[in-house]
């Protein structure tokens, strides 16, 4: 039984070096990187800039770059409204990071 378990685990190692060696086509994620701020409730009045980012580990559609989807995700201004109450979102600086 021995002999079965050590065979089975050395064909999984060398699945696992394989796989390892794969090239991929791009960078399996990027950060976006941004400074933000908002509005009180009712859109009154801004807070400070203050910086974010939000890391994007997923596969993007044909023809969007990772500059692009960032631009997307955060645009110049924004709007969300929950429960009555209406907050606005600025974004500048919006760029491109690594994961």
């Amino acid at each position: 039984m021995k002999p079965f378990v050590y065979l089975f685990l050395i064909s999984m190692l060398g699945v696992a070096l394989a796989a390892c060696g794969e090239e991929d086509e791009g960078p399996s994620c990027f950060t976006c990187l941004y400074e933000k701020r908002s509005s009180g409730c009712g859109s009154s009045g801004f807070g400070p800039w203050e910086e974010g980012s939000s890391t994007i580990d997923f596969e993007l559609r044909d023809g969007l770059t990772p500059e692009g989807f960032c631009r997307e995700a955060f645009p110049a201004s924004d709007l969300e409204c929950a429960g009555g109450c209406c907050v606005s979102f600025q974004f500048r600086n919006v760029r491109v990071g690594p994961c």
